[in-house]
């Protein structure tokens, strides 16, 4: 069962990180030393299981980011336009994420934006969103609003997250030319893999690093699962939140980290103790 806490954003990835050192500090690699001849191949026999918890922390971060997101853009509306929003027109409110200039203009003619003036093309908060959109990019798939976009919708539709054991690095202690290292970056790494292969009777130390990394739905592409969550949550807090409010991120930076377990008067007082570095 999860904890009764309703931990936010910041919170989780703490959570996540804390439940991935657990996973990695006692090594998740089993090895075993096979004999070939005059050599002596180093190989995987088990790979422990990744904690159910990784990928289910990383999918709820991640999606109180794209929440945040929403949030803020929702009460940007309202306060350009005086008035709560109705029921029907709350509906309407969502941030796209579109890899065309073309694919945003269709978003902004979509009938059921028409009537809210903030959404109208040429309004200010549109510019903003405009700045805002993986389309800005040449490296569109790349750009952290899709990025969050499409592990939200993987999370959403199919599956909490996909994440797997990689190897980081495999480091000789010693150098020694007929210490050979096999190729395991980019895939993950497996019962039976070989690591290492050296002189049978020629004992060398090793350094075995292994990571955890996520896969972006759109790429198939693999990341250090805790950079990727850094990589959004630097992006959310330091650059969408200020430019759908401010139309700028060269404002202070929102603090990454406010106890949401305790009341406060207002934003300010909330603010005057946030902390830049988590619990």
């Amino acid at each position: 069962m999860w904890s009764s806490r309703r931990p936010h954003a910041d919170e989780l990835i703490d959570w996540a990180g804390q439940v991935l050192i657990d996973y990695l500090k006692p090594g998740p690699l089993e090895l075993v030393n096979t004999a070939d001849g005059e050599l002596c191949h180093v190989r995987v026999a088990r790979v422990a299981p990744l904690p159910a918890a990784v990928p289910r922390l990383v999918a709820d971060a991640l999606t109180q980011l794209r929440a945040a997101i929403e949030h803020t853009l929702f009460a940007e509306v309202e306060h350009q336009i005086g008035r709560r929003l109705d029921a029907s027109e709350a509906r309407r409110i969502e941030m796209p994420a579109t890899t065309s200039n073309d694919g945003f203009s269709d978003w902004l003619r979509q009938r059921r934006r028409l009537d809210l003036l903030p959404l109208l093309d040429g309004s200010p908060l549109v510019a903003r969103l405009r700045d805002l959109q993986p389309f800005n990019r040449r490296d569109a798939d790349n750009h952290p609003l899709r990025v969050l976009a499409e592990h939200t919708n993987l999370a959403k539709h199919r599956t909490p997250a996909v994440a797997a054991t990689f190897i980081a690095e495999v480091i000789p202690d010693v150098k020694d030319p007929d210490v050979v290292i096999s190729p395991n970056s980019g895939r993950q790494v497996l019962a039976g893999d070989t690591l290492v292969t050296g002189p049978l009777y020629k004992q060398r130390p090793i350094s075995i690093w292994p990571k955890v990394s996520i896969q972006r739905p759109h790429t198939e592409t693999w990341h250090v699962l805790m950079k990727e969550l850094g990589y959004v949550e630097e992006w959310v807090r330091t650059t969408a939140i200020p430019t759908l409010v401010t139309g700028t991120r060269d404002v202070s930076p929102l603090p990454p980290q406010i106890d949401v377990g305790v009341g406060y008067g207002d934003i300010q007082e909330a603010l005057s103790v946030a902390r830049f570095t988590p619990p």
